[in-house]
């Protein structure tokens, strides 16, 4: 397997500028071209915020998320609406699921510096900690970890969330009023086909295709299973990630498009340590795995 970092929580402050590749995470900025080796980039404003989501306002088009041009050596870019970044601050607590915390908006001119606006896009009472965000179809879209109650004897009583059962949620930001978001539906739960402590802990996408993180409640591991979207919706293939001896996958938040080779689909991932049981001197790897279009399974390990 292929490292190339460590601790980077589900890589989600993903996007593609330009021929580049930036990720947001833990307050800084990073830039690669192939998704392989990454140079940090100035960045200020997003220290402390975690699950940082970054967009850039005013594009709608979801395969080309960016349309601008980099100053030349500098990093920065130069581009004519400003660039959205959602996160949240942890309160000290050390339980997330609070409803003080909430995904506070901060915007950018440059994707360099940003400046909290004082709105907030949802709040943990309502939403968890994992979430995903994309224009679809003219629609800024957030994907977000919720939940439903747990069945009456299905519950995990050593889960961070026993009476708790993980559902897919997708919300939208209100095209009149762009300060405001609203809940649309549940796109993925489980059914009575699924094993019992199945739950679903998060759902990244690429183009039509939908990474959805399966995480089984008994066992504290998760695995990813593909989905395609067709006529507007999201669908469960039943194809599921071969992914051994991993026993945690979380993707990022979209595939890298690598120009010198296979595309990348950066991947944290534990080998010998399940979910919440992180072990003294133990931590999270940040992987890349090689994504193809024509593979069932779609990802499989760089060597």
């Amino acid at each position: 397997m292929k490292i190339i970092g460590h601790d980077a929580v589900f890589a989600c402050g993903l996007l593609k500028v330009g021929c580049y590749h930036w990720l947001y995470t833990d307050g800084k900025r990073l830039c690669s071209l192939d998704g392989l080796q990454w140079e940090p980039l100035p960045c200020t404003g997003l220290e402390g915020l975690c699950q940082v989501q970054v967009v850039k306002e005013g594009d709608k088009n979801p395969n080309c998320p960016w349309h601008g041009v980099l100053k030349e050596g500098t990093g920065n870019c130069i581009c004519s609406t400003k660039w959205l970044a959602f996160g949240w601050k942890p309160d000290g607590s050390g339980a997330p699921y609070r409803p003080g915390i909430r995904y506070e908006e901060y915007e950018s001119t440059d994707g360099r510096d940003w400046k909290p606006t004082g709105r907030v896009a949802v709040t943990m009472d309502k939403v968890g900690d994992s979430v995903n965000m994309y224009w679809e179809d003219g629609d800024l879209i957030l994907y977000a970890q919720a939940w439903n109650p747990a069945r009456l004897g299905y519950q995990v009583k050593y889960d961070n969330l026993p009476d708790k059962q993980r559902v897919i949620q997708r919300w939208r930001r209100d095209r009149t009023a762009c300060h405001k978001w609203y809940y649309d539906e549940i796109i993925f739960e489980p059914t009575e086909s699924d094993p019992w402590d199945l739950q679903f802990y998060y759902f990244s996408t690429y183009k039509n295709t939908g990474f959805l993180g399966l995480y089984h409640c008994a066992a504290q591991t998760t695995d990813i299973e593909i989905c395609k979207r067709e006529n507007g919706e999201w669908k469960r293939t039943g194809v599921v990630v071969d992914c051994p001896p991993y026993v945690n996958l979380y993707t990022a938040r979209t595939v890298i498009e690598n120009p010198n080779g296979p595309d990348i689909m950066l991947m944290q991932m534990s080998l010998d340590f399940h979910n919440y049981e992180i072990p003294p001197g133990k931590r999270w790897d940040l992987g890349a795995w090689e994504y193809r279009e024509e593979w069932p399974e779609k990802i499989r390990p760089m060597d």
